[in-house]
């Protein structure tokens, strides 16, 4: 920065300014490729979620499996997701639900057992407090 402020060494001014570019734009790209895999391995993590909803999922194991904390596995769902990680568990549930009461004849407490809810009553509930 000082060589930027020389008022003698004008020829290196373009020079410095283009190296100063080039180190940012390096490390744009760098955080880029890390969101783009962070947002691959997350999207990942909720396919396989979405096959056993009927798990009891926690933040805490969810983060387990993504490996890291359980602080950032809420920011990377607040930033891909606009929601927190359990929340979009609830939502990929209620989802399924909708699915299944359309389709089947099952009865709410079969539908209940395969969403993890522990009976009809508490998926009721839970599908109650859903905004539609």
């Amino acid at each position: 920065m000082q060589l930027l402020n020389d008022k003698t060494n004008n020829a290196l001014k373009p020079l410095l300014i283009n190296d100063i570019q080039n180190i940012l734009s390096s490390n744009l790209n760098k955080h880029q490729a890390s969101d783009q895999i962070t947002n691959f391995k997350l999207r990942h993590l909720f396919e396989e979620v979405s096959k056993q909803l009927h798990f009891p999922w926690t933040a805490k194991n969810l983060a387990q499996r993504m490996h890291c904390a359980v602080p950032s596995l809420h920011r990377y769902c607040q930033k891909e997701f606009n929601t927190s990680p359990m929340q979009y568990v609830m939502a990929l549930r209620i989802n399924r639900a909708r699915i299944l009461l359309t389709e089947t004849n099952w009865t709410l407490d079969v539908i209940a057992t395969q969403l993890g809810y522990a009976n009809g009553l508490s998926f009721s509930k839970a599908f109650k407090k859903v905004k539609v």
